[in-house]
């Protein structure tokens, strides 16, 4: 079992899961309750302690508690610190390319100039579809450093198809949208050479959230 501690911070705005070479950190906010709950520790892509989860949320004995409180000023105000960026691209290439390789090295450049500003990524997914076939490629990358991932990847290089990047990340949304075309720029000057020809992109900060139904 991983061991793990809690810490409860003034600057945390949500809770943080750290994980480091000494150990694994929840970082909570001071506000944030605490309540008694039973703690489980699972690696989804390990396997481990995935049954006693599994176990406990089927188990039919949800939703017997007091419903949670929810903070919708403090919702809005970290929901306010979120840029949100979302592209579509048509990407190319004059020979069959790795797919999966530009993916990753996309999100490795988005990544670090946002880094290298200070912006800590909430949510990077950006979605291959190639043009011929039924495959697909997606990689993520959850944390300014952390490491790109993919969930799903491309069986075969490709001659062109179409890029959707979802970005989310506490700055200005200006930034991410330089950040993104700044990683399509270099994709273009590359030696294995793509062209990329972003047919859509919007860059916001999202509206208040007005809840539709309130416990009481």
């Amino acid at each position: 079992m991983t061991e793990y501690t809690i810490r409860r911070s003034d600057r945390a705005r949500r809770l943080r899961i750290v994980v480091a070479p000494e150990g694994v950190e929840v970082v909570l906010p001071r506000r944030m309750a605490l309540r008694e709950a039973e703690q489980f520790v699972v690696s989804a892509r390990e396997g481990t302690g995935l049954e006693p989860w599994f176990a406990r949320i089927t188990s039919g004995e949800q939703g017997s508690g007091a419903p949670p409180e929810v903070d919708y000023d403090l919702y809005a105000e970290g929901e306010a610190r979120l840029g949100w960026l979302n592209c579509t691209v048509r990407i190319a290439g004059e020979a069959p390319f790795d797919g999966n390789a530009l993916l990753c090295a996309l999100a490795r450049r988005i990544g670090g100039r946002l880094e290298e500003q200070g912006l800590e990524v909430a949510h990077l997914k950006m979605t291959l579809i190639p043009d011929e076939g039924r495959d697909i490629g997606v990689c993520n990358l959850a944390r300014g450093d952390g490491r790109a991932e993919q969930s799903h990847t491309l069986a075969e290089p490709l001659e062109s198809g179409r890029l959707i990047v979802n970005l989310r990340a506490e700055g200005d949304p200006a930034d991410l949208r330089a950040a993104a075309l700044d990683a399509l720029e270099a994709a273009a000057q590359a030696e294995t050479a793509v062209r990329c020809d972003v047919e859509h992109i919007e860059h916001f900060r999202p509206a208040r959230p007005v809840p539709t139904h309130r416990m009481v």
